[in-house]
C-alpha cells in the first residue's frame, strides 16, 4: 500500500496541474472577448479588415485577436515584457539594483516587485494614445472624457490582470505562465488560418502543390526550431575530488540559442512601434514618407529584412548577456578550486567563455534570422500566401517544449520511485532464491 501511495500523488498532482493551466487558459480566452465599454465594436472590425498587416496584426497576433475586438486584454503582456527587460538592463547599470540581482531569491523578489510597478506605470502611458486613437477615428458611440478615463483604467487593469494570471501558472501549473499565455493568444488564430488555406484550396485559389509546400515548409521549419533549440556546446570542467584519479569531471552545458524567443519579439516592435506611434499623430494620407516608410518596412520587403536581423543580432547579444555572465562563473569556479582544462582561471577562464558564447549567439543570430524571415521569403518571391510568421511559430514551438520538459521534471520523482520499488522486488525475489 505504502509503493503505490506516492505514485498515485504525484499522478494527481500533474492532473491538477495540468487542468489549472487550461483553466487559465479559458479564463485568458474569455476575457480575450470582454469589449471596453462604449467602443463601435462594428466599425472597428471594418478598420481591422481593412488594414491587415503590419504593427496593428502584430500585436493582434500575440493578443489572440484581443486587440481586433479591443478587449480588456488589447495590450496584452507587452508592459510587463517592458518593463522586465528595462529592470534587468538595470540591474546591470544602477548599483541598488546591481545589489539586488546579487542577493539571490531575496533580491529578484524585490525586482519582480519593481517589475509589476513599472508593468503598471507602462500600461497606463500606452492605454493613453489608445484610448486617443479610439475617439479621434470614431469608434467611440459616445465620446467624452469618462472614456477616456474608463478606457485607461480597464486596459491596465488588463494587463495587471494577465500578468497575475501568468504568475499562477508558473506556481500552481506547468511551464512558464507568460509564455503559456502568448502561446493560447497565438495558437487561438491557428484554426483560422488552417480554415482559409483550406477554403482557398477548395475555391481553387491554391493549387495542390502550394499547399503541400506550406504543410511541409510548417513540419520543416517545426523540425528545424527543436534541433537547434536542443543544440549545446559542452565545456568539459575539472573539479577537485578525493577520488584515485584526484580528479572529476563535469560539463558546462551552452545553448546555441540563449537568447530565447524574445530577440525576433522585440525586433518586430523595435520595426513596426515607429510607425505605430506616427500613426496616433498623423494619417498616411497627409505625410508620403510615412507612406513610404510604411511600404519599405512591410513584412517580404528588403529594408524589413534589414532593420530586423541587425535588431534581432543585438537583442541577441543583449538577451545572452543577460542570461550568463562568463565574470561571474569564472569567480565561481575559482572559488570551488576547479577549472576549464588548459585554460587558466580568472581573467583567462573568463575571455574563453565569452569567446565561445559570442560564437554561439552569431549562430542563434543566424538560426533566428532564418525562422523569421523564411515565411516572408515564400510569400514575396513564392507568391505562396503562408500565414504562419516565424516568429509565432517559434514561439510556439519553445513553449511547448520548455513545457514538455518541465513535465518530464514533475515525473522524475515518480520514475524514481518505481525503480526503487522495481529494485526491492527483484532484491526480494533474489532473496527468495536463495532461500
Amino acid at each position: 500500500m505504502n509503493v503505490n501511495a506516492p505514485k498515485k500523488s504525484a499522478v494527481s498532482e500533474i492532473r491538477s496541474r495540468i487542468l489549472f493551466v487550461l483553466f487559465a487558459i479559458f479564463v485568458f480566452r474569455m476575457g480575450a472577448h470582454i469589449p471596453l465599454p462604449g467602443v463601435d465594436l462594428v466599425k472597428l472590425g471594418q478598420f481591422f479588415t481593412e488594414n491587415k498587416g503590419g504593427f496593428l496584426s502584430f500585436l493582434n497576433m500575440f493578443s489572440g485577436g484581443a486587440l481586433s475586438r479591443m478587449s480588456v486584454f488589447s495590450l496584452g503582456i507587452g508592459p510587463y515584457i517592458s518593463a522586465s527587460i528595462a529592470i534587468n538592463l538595470l540591474s546591470y547599470v544602477l548599483p541598488t539594483l546591481e545589489e539586488l540581482r546579487k542577493q539571490g531569491g531575496q533580491g529578484r523578489h524585490k525586482l519582480t516587485k519593481y517589475t509589476r510597478v513599472l508593468a503598471l506605470i507602462v500600461a497606463l502611458i500606452q492605454s493613453v494614445p489608445v484610448a486617443r486613437q479610439l475617439l479621434s477615428n470614431g469608434f467611440v458611440l459616445n465620446p467624452s472624457a469618462l472614456f477616456f478615463v474608463t478606457t485607461s483604467i480597464s486596459l491596465a487593469t488588463g494587463t495587471m490582470f494577465m500578468l497575475w494570471l501568468g504568475e499562477q501558472i508558473t506556481e500552481r501549473g506547468i511551464g512558464n505562465g507568460i509564455s503559456v499565455l502568448i502561446f493560447a493568444g497565438i495558437t487561438s488564430r491557428f484554426p483560422d488560418v488552417f480554415s482559409n488555406l483550406f477554403d482557398m484550396f477548395s475555391r481553387g485559389q491554391l493549387q495542390i502543390l502550394s499547399l503541400i509546400v506550406i504543410l511541409a515548409a510548417i513540419f520543416m521549419i517545426t523540425a528545424f526550431v527543436v534541433l537547434m533549440e536542443k543544440g549545446q556546446r559542452q565545456i568539459k570542467v575539472t573539479h577537485p575530488s578525493r577520488s584515485p584519479s584526484g580528479s572529476s569531471a563535469n560539463v558546462l552545458p551552452l545553448k546555441i540559442n540563449m537568447a530565447g524567443v524574445m530577440p525576433p519579439i522585440f525586433a518586430n516592435i523595435m520595426v513596426f512601434t515607429p510607425l505605430g506611434i506616427a500613426g496616433f499623430f498623423t494619417t498616411p494620407a497627409e505625410s508620403n514618407l510615412l507612406n513610404i516608410a510604411t511600404r519599405l518596412l512591410q513584412p517580404g520587403q528588403l529594408l524589413y529584412s534589414i532593420v530586423v536581423v541587425a535588431a534581432i543580432s543585438f537583442f541577441s547579444f543583449v538577451f545572452t548577456s543577460m542570461t550568463f555572465n562568463p565574470d561571474e562563473f569564472s569567480e565561481n569556479l575559482k572559488k570551488g578550486g576547479a577549472m576549464i582544462p588548459g585554460i587558466r582561471p580568472g581573467k583567462a577562464t573568463s575571455r574563453y567563455i565569452d569567446e565561445v558564447m559570442s560564437r554561439l549567439a552569431l549562430f542563434g543570430i543566424l538560426y533566428l534570422s532564418f525562422v523569421v524571415l523564411l515565411p516572408e521569403l515564400f510569400v514575396s518571391t513564392l507568391k505562396i500566401p503562408f500565414y504562419f510568421g516565424g516568429t509565432s511559430l517559434l514561439i510556439v514551438v519553445v513553449v511547448v517544449m520548455d513545457f514538455m520538459s518541465q513535465l518530464n521534471a514533475h515525473l522524475i520523482p515518480d520514475k524514481y520511485h518505481e525503480m526503487v520499488s522495481k529494485g526491492k522486488g527483484s532484491k526480494k525475489q533474489s532473496l527468495q532464491l536463495f532461500r
